[in-house]
């Protein structure tokens, strides 16, 4: 008697590989506990996605959360004509609450996991957001060094992030919000002189 064929919805294939990673880590996530935790066989899975195509949709759910509430703020913060380079403090401080609250994806996010794995051109547009917003604001001379510095900025945030969702040098959320603030006075304070 031939098998019946199992139908799940795509988008709880990605929702349950997202919460898999967000409670275990990403170096425990597998295939067989993806679909054991939706009650099916690990190839039903495959009928759907590859392995990399459920891990880069983990990832775009990821951001899909961590833009919702930074993509709102820092539009506000635009409207209110506020310094267009203070939103990467409201970045900052998204990010370090979503570390805060989904550390095991945000480690998958930003952290090293990804090393060496190409992704899709959509998601990896997600990782330089912020120039886009700042390209059109600053002159060519000037969001040529902006780039270098607030790539620095932020490369330095996540690795503050970093060391204190994995425990490092008695970081809390409050030192890394004091080192977030040094780490913009030194690196992006300067360009709040430039009127925009």
């Amino acid at each position: 008697m031939p098998r019946k064929k199992v139908i799940i919805e795509p988008r709880l294939i990605i929702e349950t590989a997202f919460e898999l990673i967000d409670r275990e880590g990403f170096t425990r996530f597998s295939s067989r506990n993806l679909a054991s935790k939706l009650g099916v066989s690990h190839m039903t899975i495959y009928n759907y996605f590859s392995r990399e195509e459920i891990l880069h949709a983990a990832i775009d759910h990821g951001f899909q959360i961590l833009h919702n509430d930074m993509d709102s703020r820092i539009q506000a913060h635009i409207e209110s004509r506020a310094h267009a380079v203070e939103i990467y403090k409201i970045a900052a401080e998204s990010m370090l609450v979503f570390a805060g609250q989904h550390k095991h994806i945000y480690r998958f996010m930003f952290g090293k996991e990804l090393k060496g794995n190409q992704l899709p051109a959509e998601i990896s547009s997600r990782y330089q957001g912020m120039e886009k917003i700042m390209k059109p604001l600053l002159s060519e001379d000037i969001y040529s060094d902006f780039r270098k510095d607030s790539s620095l900025f932020l490369r330095l945030i996540n690795s503050i992030i970093l060391t204190y969702i994995d425990g490092g040098y008695e970081k809390t959320e409050e030192s890394c919000r004091e080192d977030i603030a040094r780490s913009f006075d030194k690196l992006l304070g300067c360009y709040l002189d430039i009127s925009l």
